[in-house]
């Protein structure tokens, strides 16, 4: 599962984060895997690397479903318009949903 939401809400530096995009842990891992192919493990791992390269901020996010289940996912607040388009155009393959 992949999404893509509008938010544009400050965050705690007072940035503004254009939207998020909520992915599942394995869809999240199987993007780590290949942002790593491209990229250095602080630009992977370190959250100012994050923002400043790939132009997101990397959050763990857990809440209940309708059912009282607790779901874990993974969200990354875009900051940058350019930098996420560019995102989700590049690694688009590996944030379809049709794919398993």
């Amino acid at each position: 599962m992949s999404k893509l939401t509008d938010t544009n809400r400050m965050d705690y530096n007072n940035d503004i984060i254009r939207r998020t995009l909520i992915l599942t842990p394995l869809r999240w891992e199987l993007l780590l895997i290949e942002l790593r192919k491209h990229h250095s493990f602080s630009v992977c791992h370190v959250t100012d690397k994050q923002k400043e390269v790939l132009g997101f901020v990397r959050r763990y996010h857990v809440s209940k479903d309708d059912k009282g289940h607790w779901i874990e996912t993974i969200r990354l607040d875009f900051y940058d318009d350019a930098k996420q388009t560019f995102f989700m155009l590049k690694y688009s393959e590996f944030l379809d949903t049709s794919k398993k």
